[in-house]
C-alpha cells in the first residue's frame, strides 16, 4: 500500500473515530458555528490562524498606553473628589474605567461617556443583563421547569441581548465604511484588527461569531474586573483600618453539572444534576479559618494557601478548567 493509501485510511479512521464519539454522547454540546471534522473550528480563524493570533496579540501590546490612561483618569477623579470631600461609590467609577477599558479596546471609544446617546443605551442595556443574569432563576434549581421560563428571564434576556447585537452591528458597518475611504488610518483596536486580517484573507467576517464574541466580553469582562476592583480597593481600606469586613462579589460560584454519578463520602450526587458552591459559607467555614467573620490580610502571610484553585477552603474565582481568568 503506498503513501496515499495509508494517509486516506488515516483520515477515515480520524473521521469515524470523531462520529463514533458524537454518537456515543448522551450530553447536547452548547451551541456555536457548525464544525468540520477532525479539526472543528480551527480554520474560522482564518487562512492563516496562527498569523491571526499573533495580530490579535500585538493589538493588546499596542493598547497598553490606552489601559495605563483609563487607569489614571480613574485616580484623577478619586482625587478630585478627595479634595473636595465627595464621595464615591466604589462600584461605580470601577465599572465606568472597566466598561471605558473594554470598550476602547474593542471599538476605540467611550461606552461610558455621558454625552453619547450610543454610549448611554448601550450601558443601560448592559446594566439590565447584568441584573437578569444576577437574578436566582427558578430553571438553576429545577431543570424540569426551565424550558417553561416561569419568571421571564430567557425572554428579557433574549430581547435586551439583539439589543446589543444591534449596537455591535452599527460599529462593524461604520467601521467597514470608513475603512472604504482613501484616507482612512487603521486604529489599533480589536475591530481594525479582524476587519483587517479578513480583508487580507479575502474571507467574509463571521459577524454572528464576532458580536458573540463581544458580547461575551463586556458582559463577562464588566462583571469580574469590575468586582476585582471593588475587592482590591476595599482590601486597601481595610489595611488602613477603615473597614472591618469583606465579602465575596457573589455568593455562589457559577453553576455546575454532574457529568457522571459521583461518590462524595457516603452519598452519591446523581448524573445530570445542578451543583452550587456556596463560596460564603467555604470562607467562614471554622474547620478552615481561626475566627472566620474576621477579615484578617494578615492569616495569609506566609501561607500556601493561594486563590488559584487548588486550596478549596478559598475558592473565590472556582477552580478546575473553568476557573475565572
Amino acid at each position: 500500500m503506498d503513501t496515499f493509501s495509508w494517509l486516506v485510511c488515516l483520515v477515515l479512521l480520524l473521521v469515524l473515530f470523531q462520529v463514533s464519539r458524537k454518537l456515543g454522547r448522551t450530553n447536547r454540546l452548547p451551541p456555536g458555528p457548525p464544525a468540520i471534522p477532525i479539526f472543528g473550528n480551527l480554520f474560522q480563524l482564518g487562512g492563516k490562524p496562527h498569523r491571526t493570533l499573533a495580530e490579535l496579540a500585538k493589538k493588546l501590546d499596542a493598547n497598553q498606553h490606552l489601559r495605563r490612561n483609563k487607569v489614571e483618569q480613574l485616580l484623577a477623579d478619586v482625587g478630585d473628589s478627595s479634595h473636595i470631600g465627595e464621595s464615591i461609590e466604589i462600584s461605580t467609577v470601577a465599572f465606568k474605567t472597566t466598561l471605558n477599558l473594554i470598550s476602547n479596546t474593542i471599538f476605540s471609544v467611550d461606552y461610558a461617556d455621558p454625552s453619547s446617546n450610543t454610549a448611554l443605551e448601550f450601558r443601560e442595556i448592559l446594566q439590565v443583563i447584568k441584573e437578569e443574569l444576577g437574578k436566582a432563576n427558578f430553571g438553576d434549581l429545577f431543570p424540569t421547569l426551565a424550558k417553561l421560563d416561569l419568571q421571564g428571564i430567557r425572554r428579557r434576556m433574549a430581547i435586551h441581548s439583539k439589543k446589543m447585537m444591534n449596537i455591535f452591528d452599527k460599529e462593524i458597518d461604520n467601521r467597514s465604511e470608513l475603512r472604504k475611504m482613501n484616507d482612512y488610518i487603521p486604529a489599533q483596536e480589536f475591530l481594525d484588527t479582524l476587519l483587517q486580517i479578513s480583508e487580507d484573507d479575502n474571507e467574509e467576517l463571521d459577524r454572528n461569531l464576532i458580536k458573540h464574541l463581544f458580547f461575551d466580553l463586556f458582559t463577562a469582562g464588566t462583571d469580574t474586573t469590575t468586582s476585582t476592583l471593588e475587592w482590591a480597593w476595599r482590601s486597601y481600606f481595610i489595611t488602613q483600618k477603615l473597614y472591618r469586613k469583606l465579602h465575596p462579589p457573589v455568593p455562589f460560584l457559577l453553576p455546575r453539572k454532574a457529568e457522571v454519578d459521583i461518590k462524595i463520602h457516603n452519598f452519591v450526587i446523581p448524573k445530570g444534576a445542578q451543583v452550587l458552591i456556596n463560596a460564603y459559607v467555604i470562607g467562614r467555614d471554622p474547620n478552615f479559618w481561626e475566627e472566620p467573620e474576621l477579615f484578617s490580610l494578615e492569616r495569609f502571610i506566609e501561607s500556601e494557601i493561594d486563590v488559584k484553585g487548588t486550596n478549596f477552603g478559598l475558592v473565590p474565582f472556582g477552580g478546575g478548567r473553568r476557573i475565572c481568568p
